[in-house]
């Protein structure tokens, strides 16, 4: 996932931050494995959820094998460890193949497909 100064990637079980277009990244992955007991194993897709029009907080969304994820993307120091929560409902807590951040008129649309559960979506307003 990319944002205007930052790329996100995913490898394994662990989340990496670059702020130099790719040359080096630092492990942001923080208390994401910590999450429903240690049994994050594997996070499948990165997006950004980009900062709203009022200026609130850009979340990272981590899509895996236990559901879809969101940490706050520090501006103040950008390659601080991430403090994870899951995302809200109706995300379930099953292995999500992909995760997708739609910009609409007046929402946010953060939409995540899971393995054997469907494709699930979550309208957040703008700010």
């Amino acid at each position: 996932a990319l944002t205007a100064t930052r790329t996100f990637t995913a490898r394994g079980a662990r989340v990496w931050e670059s702020t130099d277009g790719g040359t080096s990244f630092a492990d942001v992955t923080g208390d994401l494995l910590e999450q429903r007991g240690g049994t994050i194993e594997v996070v499948r897709r990165i997006a950004v959820l980009p900062h709203g029009a009022g200026g609130g907080a850009a979340l990272l969304l981590a899509g895996t094998n236990g559901g879809v994820y969101a940490a706050t993307i520090d501006r103040e120091n950008p390659r601080a460890p991430r403090e994870w929560a899951p995302l809200a409902s109706p995300f379930p807590t099953s292995l999500v193949y992909d995760i997708d951040v739609d910009e609409c008129d007046d929402a946010r649309v953060v939409t995540a497909s899971t393995m054997g559960r469907g494709v699930f979506t979550l309208s957040l307003p703008r700010e």
